[in-house]
């Protein structure tokens, strides 16, 4: 039997054909230049050490980390020391925290102040001043013969308690005195406790909470005057006072008013 011409060219064609070659996957390319890289990278290191760049840079760095460690202590240490120095003050009455410059002088048997009725003989404690250098802030001076009726000023905040202004209120009208109400409802006020007692301050004039320990804040209808248990002084007559006024001189700036706040509140009665 005769061989096809075409069966033979087909079957020598596919003897002859190529078969295709597997080519190098993408992930073993990833690899190799993976591999290389590192290799690069220890050889740079290896060239910085036999050079010194290394070592150069790590000082550098460490320098650097020593610089931003002496800044935060020299900023630590230049906070400390801006902070004011206090003082502790052991009088025979109060005791309390001074500031650099700052002072307190107590008076005792009439001295100290202006408020007492002449010709008598006092005893026991009638001033305290608190002085900056040699300039009077604050004072605490003995008062008798005195007396007030109705309420001259009212002063009412945002906490003021409702009942007491109504109380006062029908008391000032039974005398048939009028009733000043100033409203410091907005207003903002320094705040300290003082011997036990809450006290607010806006600029010159003091206010203390009459009623303590609730939810509101009742000031007396009189500012400036105040009775503290512990503080007391007799006459010739046997009369034991406990009023006394108290407030800043009228040339006292806010700043060092400030510091009057923080060393009242500060200030305790000796035991």
């Amino acid at each position: 039997m005769e061989n096809n011409p075409n069966d033979l060219q087909n079957s020598v064609l596919q003897t002859v054909q190529p078969t295709k070659k597997k080519g190098v996957s993408q992930k073993v390319l990833l690899i190799i230049i993976a591999i290389l890289l590192f290799l690069l990278l220890i050889l740079a290191l290896f060239f910085m050490y036999k050079n010194g760049t290394f070592d150069t840079l790590f000082n550098k760095k460490t320098v650097l980390l020593q610089e931003d460690e002496g800044e935060d202590i020299t900023d630590q240490n230049k906070e400390e020391n801006n902070k004011p120095k206090e003082t502790p003050y052991e009088g025979e009455t109060v005791k309390a925290l001074l500031p650099d410059g700052w002072s307190i002088e107590e008076y005792y048997d009439g001295e100290g102040t202006d408020s007492l009725v002449e010709d008598a003989v006092y005893e026991g404690f009638t001033g305290l001043k608190i002085k900056k250098g040699t300039e009077e802030i604050f004072s605490v001076r003995a008062v008798s013969g005195i007396g007030f009726i109705g309420c001259p000023m009212y002063a009412k905040f945002s906490d003021y308690n409702p009942s007491h202004l109504e109380l006062n209120q029908s008391m000032a009208d039974e005398i048939g005195e009028p009733m000043n109400i100033t409203d410091y409802t907005s207003t903002q006020y320094s705040e300290f406790k003082w011997l036990d007692r809450d006290f607010r301050r806006i600029g010159l004039t003091y206010f203390y909470d009459e009623e303590p320990n609730n939810d509101y804040f009742e000031a007396p209808c009189v500012s400036g005057v105040l009775t503290i248990d512990g503080l007391n002084f007799t006459d010739t007559d046997g009369f034991t006072g406990e009023a006394y006024f108290y407030g800043a001189s009228m040339n006292a700036s806010e700043e060092d008013l400030l510091v009057v706040d923080k060393i009242l509140d500060s200030m305790t009665l000796q035991k």
